[in-house]
């Protein structure tokens, strides 16, 4: 059992040059995967600078692969919760309760919108590798299938289509077979691979896998010997370049649930001073509630430590029991704010509440949002 606290993944790391361009780069947790949760690392970071946008049908291929990978994840989950598991590897079992919440997601069949804020907000180490891990399995999927339908377009013999079988297996090592597919015929994207030639500690080979996309966003990966990272601009301020670096040191727990539940705040804030449609307030909502959730599953909170606190009856009721709106504007963005408010407290006081031990806190049969806003009636 370990901790992602006490690992180097999902940091900056050195800075490397490449053709005359330097790049950061941030590491990808190794558990066999590592191409392709540094694939999903370069999909988060492109998502929140604003480069990405996804298809609707490329989505809805992505969501269904994701829900039949569900049962490769509960076994990953198990793993992370010290449970009997059938897959290997570090249990990382503070990334227990983000990856609970992102199968919970999942499993809500969430719009393309509400798929997007969600990656959006992935600003913390742990919710960034939770959906790495996340979807690695389903971008495993889709680049077999999309690389057995580029074989069978040109017209490759059968063995080469057998040959694809020692993709399939969690926890296998990819090469640029898959990426590639994922990057140019999937998510429609340019990829850019840069090798490590060992001429010095910082210098490395671009690898040339395809014409380039015209007025496609540029994913990068960054390849050691055995080994997985993602790679992004070095002059790059936001999307990835917000992870700490390797080098600094650990920040406390309350600062990253703080800035996510100042980051509520200002959009329901900035919904409120400007009209919107209600299914982007929705997400907005529901965007609330997984947080308020998430917070929940890690930290014992009851009446008595409440009122330890200095709250009143009223104050101690709305955490416990948050109003659940109707189906409307003002009901949605009041539901946001209230979110907002309760998410701000519980991060202020983070440590002065119990922790839930990791094995106990996460229920994988209990969807933590099955009551959002968008299947209230």
């Amino acid at each position: 059992m370990t901790t992602l606290k006490e690992t180097t993944n999902v940091k900056k790391l050195r800075n490397i040059l490449c053709e005359g361009v330097e790049y950061t780069e941030i590491s990808a947790i190794g558990d066999g995967n590592c191409g392709l949760n540094a694939f999903v690392m370069g999909l988060i970071n492109l998502i929140q600078l604003g480069e990405l946008n996804l298809h609707e049908d490329t989505y809805a291929a992505l969501l269904e692969a994701l829900n039949n990978s569900l049962p490769t994840l509960k076994e990953r989950l198990n793993l992370y919760k010290g449970l009997p598991s059938k897959i290997e590897g570090n249990a990382y079992t503070d990334l227990a309760a983000p990856l609970s919440v992102f199968i919970h997601f999942i499993k809500s069949k969430p719009s393309l919108r509400e798929f997007e804020v969600y990656l959006n907000e992935a600003k913390t180490r742990e919710q960034v590798a939770a959906i790495s891990v996340g979807m690695a399995p389903a971008l495993r999927l889709l680049g077999e299938n999309t690389f057995r339908q580029r074989l069978v377009t040109v017209g490759a013999p059968r063995e080469h289509l057998a040959d694809l079988d020692h993709l399939t297996g969690d926890g296998v090592e990819m090469g640029h077979e898959l990426s590639a597919q994922l990057a140019y015929d999937f998510f429609k994207l340019n990829l850019t691979v840069l090798n490590d030639v060992k001429k010095d500690a910082s210098t490395y080979a671009q690898v040339k896998l395809s014409e380039p996309l015209v007025n496609a966003p540029t994913l990068v990966m960054i390849h050691r010997p055995g080994h997985w990272n993602a790679g992004i601009l070095a002059n790059q301020k936001q999307g990835l370049a917000e992870l700490p670096h390797s080098e600094e040191s650990k920040k406390e727990d309350t600062l990253s649930l703080s800035a996510t539940s100042k980051n509520l705040r200002e959009l329901a804030e900035n919904l409120l001073k400007s009209p919107t449609s209600l299914p982007n307030l929705e997400s907005v909502a529901s965007h609330s509630e997984r947080v308020v959730n998430q917070m929940k599953e890690e930290i014992e909170i009851n009446a008595e430590s409440l009122r330890r606190l200095g709250l009143k009856p009223e104050q101690i009721k709305l955490i416990l029991n948050p109003l659940s709106p109707t189906q409307s504007t003002d009901a949605a963005l009041a539901f946001a704010l209230q979110n907002a408010e309760i998410a701000g407290f519980l991060s202020a006081h983070y440590h002065s509440f119990a922790k839930k031990p990791v094995s106990s806190s996460i229920n994988t049969e209990k969807v933590s949002h099955e009551t959002s806003l968008r299947h209230r009636k």
